[in-house]
């Protein structure tokens, strides 16, 4: 069986056929290239014992997967006898609340033990900078 690279949305309404004629041989599993590209930075040039940096990794890769099997289910429904949606909108929903829940938890347990968490980090500045402390008045 040859696996089809570009992806044809077609759904059970003519109207939304019509309108989404132009996305046919649209590249699916596209995710794959930015994803690789952002892990592989981020392990080439970001301090990998930082625990956000790591939680950052995770969260890449844990939604990129679940956009990698919904991809994967679209292109090999005709093997499968089943309907070309991929995952169906309630799985989708568990796996994204699994995944902040998982993230929140993470983060909620050991943010008071890292020091860079208790720092204001604004972009492409390279020391964080402390939070104030007290009110002025």
């Amino acid at each position: 069986m040859r696996m089809k690279i570009g992806d044809r949305p077609e759904f059970y309404h003519a109207a939304l056929n019509e309108l989404t004629k132009e996305k046919a041989n649209t590249p699916t599993m596209g995710g794959l290239i930015i994803l690789s590209s952002a892990v592989a930075s981020t392990l080439l040039w970001a301090r990998l014992g930082n625990p956000f940096v790591q939680k950052a990794i995770f969260v890449l890769l844990w939604f990129g997967a679940l956009g990698g099997v919904d991809d994967w289910l679209k292109l090999t429904a005709a093997s499968r006898q089943r309907g070309r949606n991929g995952l169906l909108a309630w799985e989708k929903l568990i796996f994204q609340i699994a995944g902040a829940v998982l993230i929140a938890s993470f983060l909620f347990l050991d943010f008071s033990e890292v020091e860079d968490g208790k720092l204001l980090w604004v972009p492409f500045y390279k020391n964080g900078c402390p939070w104030p402390t007290g009110r002025s008045s």
